[in-house]
Order: C-alpha cells, then sequence, then structure tokens
C-alpha cells in the first residue's frame, strides 16, 4: 500500500471489516451468558416455538451487517468533523 490511504481505500485495499474485532473485555463474558440463556430458553420451546424462534433471530442477525455500517460511516464523518473542526483553528 504504497500509495495515500485515501487513494488505497478507493481502489478496495482496504477493507475496514478486515481488521474488526470485539475488544471490549466484558464482551465475551456478556457473549458467553447470552448464549447459554438462550440454549436454555430453546429448550423450554416447543418445536414449533423454536422453528419460529430461529426465524425470528435470524431476520434479526440479517440487520447486523447494516447496523455495522451504518455506524462505521457515523463514526468516519465524525472523525472528518472534528478534524475540520481541528484544522479551522
Amino acid at each position: 500500500m504504497g500509495e495515500n490511504i485515501l487513494e488505497a481505500l478507493f481502489n478496495g485495499e482496504i477493507d475496514p471489516l478486515q481488521n474488526f474485532s470485539l475488544t471490549l473485555p466484558e464482551y465475551r463474558k456478556i457473549a458467553e451468558r447470552w448464549y447459554e440463556d438462550e440454549q436454555q430458553f430453546m429448550q423450554s420451546l416447543t418445536e414449533e416455538q423454536c422453528v419460529a424462534f430461529e426465524l425470528l433471530m435470524e431476520g434479526h442477525l440479517a440487520l447486523r451487517p447494516q447496523e455495522l455500517c451504518n455506524s462505521f460511516i457515523d463514526g468516519f464523518k465524525l472523525a472528518v468533523k472534528i478534524m475540520a473542526e481541528v484544522y479551522n483553528r
């Protein structure tokens, strides 16, 4: 990546999700607890209710990439505003 960062981003050489990781220390603990709670909940459902719940969760998970994209865009816009303010002072 010998060119400037904007050219690299434009040319598709930078993938913001390539290095994506959830680094909050409490994330893993919360995720494990949620998984355990979900498994316990699923065991309390009938087979028909399990199928309905799984479909509901699939729909919810389908929204996640768009949420991440919107968060990235919002964060980038905020960073640009901050930089503009710094340079205008």
